[in-house]
């Protein structure tokens, strides 16, 4: 594109990211309809007419249980490989969970996302769902949508920070339009990326993205809610809160298990595989396959049967009655686990509405059998079980409740919704589902535009020691191994030393991509010291406004910290981020309220 042309697309004011805000919600609107045709018409055809993934409206009873052949069940094997080829060899950051990329691609690549990414995501995740491997569309729609805006963006020369603002209307848009979710899907985009926080800048382009997005899939694929739920759906008494009480309590142990297994399978289990990368998601559609060899009805994202039971069709349940519920919520996760955390493309935030689905059924029906007259359908504690799990496993109980609300038409469940989601996220304050959500908009590298330079000026190196080294590697390791220790730790950049400790380099294994017929071949081949480039150190003695700098211009998330010639250790982008805020809050006046004080510490400088 000419620079002529660039200027003309720049941004310069508020109103025109509004305007890219409705384009991308609308071409976001667009790909989902045309992914959601294509997952119809190919489960249609691998699943001979019946669909495992989609709650479509006038589903048979029971439909995405009744895959009574063993071809069938051994789909996810076929779709995991087909997942795994796509992803290896075209965009190896479309695997696995695209909420996960859609986080980390904000925090750390100041929303840079290739625009392959739309395509063959969305290609893999359909290979992933059409074979009733267990995940959902969210991740996938979510991660074309941030592809698309990522992508005009940088057309655009948009800089970081409206390119980061473009990427969640995508997001927002795609999310909005696959859950016919207009409000849910913005207030989810914006929540995500946060334990206590929310990226309030983007609020309104990514309610101007989702609202387009939303408009242009009814206007193809019309507006009905993703599930039909009966007219008499209601909150009855206040004596119900008892057991939505204890529903909350249940997902709170069940969503801290699904956190661990899934990064347990994620890093720990299916890397460790002596097998080369695009054939691993198959070997968890093998996993997966054996579980829904037991119970078909996890097979996909399992809506159809959620649909079903909401209905009141209890021929899926039959005489194993309130242990099926709960036996069928630890299946979905460890098939989730098998399929997502594997690397297959798809989402976990269906799988999640799965479980938590089936943790309210399981209370409900203990409810139903101590109180018969007090609850008289399991459809609210489904619903409100659905709701309450995502919102413990993802710390996002404000937009998942409006989603789920916007999903099931099930407003007048608004108040329990609240209540478990509560619960549930209060107590499960641990270890996120999505491994680079971080605390706030203070500790994100997205908002480092905000930080005063004089407090970092004020502030050296040797004060925030002693320094870590488990990202310190040997020049003599080779990419392989080094990709291992990156997948346990979860690091991307690491600093390279030779056997006395002497600084040789760094390495940034964003920018490592083999891509040939032999990778796996010249991944052991290749040693460290040949991929290593130059990049800046600090000693002890500078300050933390020069090292910002550093970092800043060699887009690395660590620098490592010399004396003489010798690497002592490195110093990570969060142990800035920390001192620079107990740095601010120590100057905070000691009767300042917390808002004075949040405010001071996100004041420019002057």
């Amino acid at each position: 594109m000419s620079k002529n042309w660039r200027d003309r697309l720049r941004i310069e004011s508020r109103e025109r990211v509004y305007l890219y805000a409705l384009l991308i919600g609308i071409a976001a609107g667009l790909f989902a309809a045309a992914f959601a045709a294509g997952l119809a018409a190919l489960e249609s055809l691998l699943q001979d007419g019946r669909p495992t993934g989609a709650a479509l409206r006038g589903a048979p009873a029971g439909a995405g249980a009744g895959l009574g052949s063993w071809l069938l069940v051994f789909l996810p094997v076929v779709g995991g490989l087909v997942s795994g080829l796509l992803t290896h060899f075209f965009a190896p950051e479309a695997a696995g969970p695209g909420t996960a990329a859609l986080v980390n691609d904000f925090h750390n690549r100041e929303g840079i996302v290739r625009g392959r990414v739309a395509i063959v995501k969305g290609l893999s995740s359909m290979a992933t769902l059409a074979s009733g491997g267990s995940a959902g569309k969210e991740g996938p729609l979510a991660q074309m949508g941030a592809a698309i805006g990522s992508w005009w963006a940088q057309v655009c020369g948009a800089g970081s920070r409206a390119r980061r603002t473009l990427m969640l209307a995508g997001a927002a848009g795609g999310l909005g339009a696959i859950f016919r979710a207009p409000l849910g899907g913005a207030l989810t985009v914006i929540e995500v990326l946060y334990r206590d926080d929310f990226e309030s800048d983007a609020l309104v382009p990514c309610t101007i993205a989702s609202l387009a997005g939303y408009a242009t899939m009814g206007a193809l694929l019309g507006t009905d809610s993703i599930f039909r739920m009966r007219a008499d759906l209601a909150f009855n008494s206040w004596f119900e809160l008892l057991f939505y009480a204890v529903l909350g309590l249940l997902c709170y142990p069940v969503g801290a298990l699904f956190i661990s297994a899934y990064h347990f399978s994620s890093s720990r289990l299916f890397p460790r595989l002596p097998l080369r990368r695009w054939m691993i998601p198959a070997m968890g559609g093998i996993g997966t396959a054996t579980v829904g060899l037991a119970f078909p009805q996890i097979l996909g994202s399992g809506f159809g049967f959620l649909q079903a039971v909401m209905l009141g069709d209890d021929s899926g349940i039959g005489h194993m009655g309130t242990g099926l519920f709960l036996a069928l919520a630890f299946a979905k996760l460890v098939a989730t686990c098998s399929t997502v955390g594997s690397g297959a493309s798809g989402g976990i935030f269906a799988p999640s509405l799965f479980i938590g689905g089936m943790l309210g059924g399981f209370v409900g029906s203990l409810a139903q059998a101590l109180a018969p007259g007090a609850v008289p359908s399991l459809a609210p504690y489904i619903i409100v079980g659905m709701g309450g799990f995502f919102a413990g496993v993802a710390n996002a109980p404000l937009g998942t409740l409006i989603m789920v609300c916007e999903m099931t038409r099930g407003y007048a469940l608004l108040v329990p919704l609240i209540v478990v989601s509560l619960i549930a996220m209060l107590l499960n304050r641990g270890r996120p589902i999505y491994p680079a959500q971080v605390d706030n908009r203070f500790a994100s590298p997205a908002h480092l535009w905000n930080m005063r330079p004089d407090v970092l000026q004020r502030l050296r190196v040797g004060e925030l020691g002693p320094f870590a080294r488990r990202s310190v590697v040997l020049n003599t390791m080779s990419l392989s191994a080094l990709q291992q220790q990156a997948q346990e730790s979860r690091a991307t950049d690491f600093i390279v030393v030779d056997a006395q400790d002497r600084y040789v380099g760094g390495v940034s294994l964003r920018h490592v991509f083999v891509d040939a017929p032999d990778a796996a071949v010249l991944e052991n081949l290749l040693l460290v010291h040949e991929i290593a480039h130059a990049t800046p150190a600090v000693t002890v003695d500078d300050d933390l406004r020069a090292v910002m700098a550093r970092l800043l211009d060699a887009d690395l998330d660590k620098i490592a910290v010399l004396e003489g010639d010798r690497v002592i250790g490195y110093l990570h982008l969060r142990d800035i981020l920390r001192a620079y805020g107990a740095a601010v809050a120590r100057l905070a006046p000691p009767q300042g309220t917390a808002a004075e004080a949040a405010t001071a510490a996100t004041r420019p400088a002057g």
